[in-house]
């Protein structure tokens, strides 16, 4: 034994095992590194990725209605209010539609526009279309009343005027004048 013990190859052969028995747990430790690093590379990508990315700011705003009015429709809307007493003998009919989501609402707006008597107000959800008709224009009213009749919003008026049960009785009346 004692020859073993002053043999060189001997105590090279101990102290390489020794240094191999040395690196297991500098491996383990360094797989440990290895992982926490992707881990926190993990948070940091993940953290960046919510908050790093570009910001919107936005605060609160304020919506102000705008009004745009037709000519014609002011100077009736005037008459009306200087002389209530006088009968008009041409009569007039409006329809007043708001903004909706439907495949009616663009032919309605499109079919608005083209009218004479074209009057918008307000903006966004706001935002509302007058037409006016005078009987000769019956065909017109009748091809926009068909494409905004169901919309719990529209209304009807008589001479800018809000008239009980108008949409059954002067509309009623006015189909009449499609008859020729």
């Amino acid at each position: 034994m004692k020859s073993l013990i002053k043999n060189t190859w001997f105590k090279i052969a101990v102290i390489a095992f020794i240094a191999i028995l040395l690196l297991l747990p500098t491996a383990m430790v360094m797989n440990l590194i290895r992982e926490r690093e992707s881990i926190q590379q993990e948070a940091i990508w993940e953290v960046s990725s919510k908050w790093g990315n570009a910001q919107t700011v936005s605060g609160p705003y304020v919506t102000i209605p705008y009004y745009r009015y037709e000519k014609q429709i002011q100077e009736d809307k005037l008459y009306n209010i200087l002389n209530p007493t006088k009968s008009n003998r041409d009569f007039k009919i409006t329809i007043r539609f708001q903004k909706h989501f439907s495949k009616n609402y663009e032919k309605a707006v499109e079919l608005a526009r083209k009218n004479n008597y074209f009057l918008e107000e307000g903006a966004g959800d706001f935002y509302k279309i007058y037409v006016s008709f005078y009987p000769e224009n019956v065909e017109d009213l009748y091809a926009i009343f068909e494409l905004v009749k169901e919309h719990e919003t529209t209304k009807i008026y008589l001479n800018n005027k809000l008239i009980p049960y108008i949409q059954d009785l002067w509309l009623f009346l006015m189909w009449f004048y499609r008859i020729k």
